[in-house]
C-alpha cells in the first residue's frame, strides 16, 4: 500500500489571509517536493501560460477593432479619438452591420 503524502501547495481564500496546506492527496514529486496535481508547478506554469496566451488574443483582437473604428471615423472625415471609436462601434453594432458593410457603403459614396 502505498504511503499518502501531503501536497506542498497552499489554498487562499475566505478569510483566512495566511492559507492553509492543500488537502488533496500528492502524487507528483518535483525537485524532492510533493504536490497534487493543482499545485503542480509544470502544470500550474502551463495553466497560466494558456491564460495569458488567450487574454493577449483577446486584447490584440480588440485592439484590431478599435484601430478599424478610428480608420472608419477618419473616411468618414472624422477626426476621432479612442472614445469615438468606440461610440461607432456601438453604433455598427447596434444597427448589426460589420465594418466590410460599412467599407462597401464607403466605396459606393466615394470615400
Amino acid at each position: 500500500m502505498r504511503d499518502k503524502r501531503s501536497c506542498a501547495g497552499r489554498v487562499y481564500g475566505g478569510r483566512d489571509v495566511r492559507g492553509y496546506s492543500c488537502s488533496i492527496n500528492a502524487a507528483i514529486q518535483r525537485g524532492g517536493v510533493w504536490w497534487c496535481h493543482v499545485h503542480d508547478p509544470e502544470r500550474v506554469k502551463a495553466r497560466r501560460e494558456a491564460r495569458d496566451k488567450a487574454y493577449q488574443v483577446k486584447q490584440d483582437q480588440n485592439q484590431d477593432t478599435q484601430n478599424e473604428g478610428i480608420s472608419l471615423l477618419r473616411r468618414l472625415g472624422v477626426n476621432g479619438s479612442v472614445e469615438c471609436s468606440g461610440l461607432a462601434l456601438q453604433y455598427v453594432r447596434r444597427v448589426g452591420i460589420n465594418f466590410s458593410e460599412v467599407e462597401k457603403l464607403l466605396v459606393e459614396l466615394g470615400r
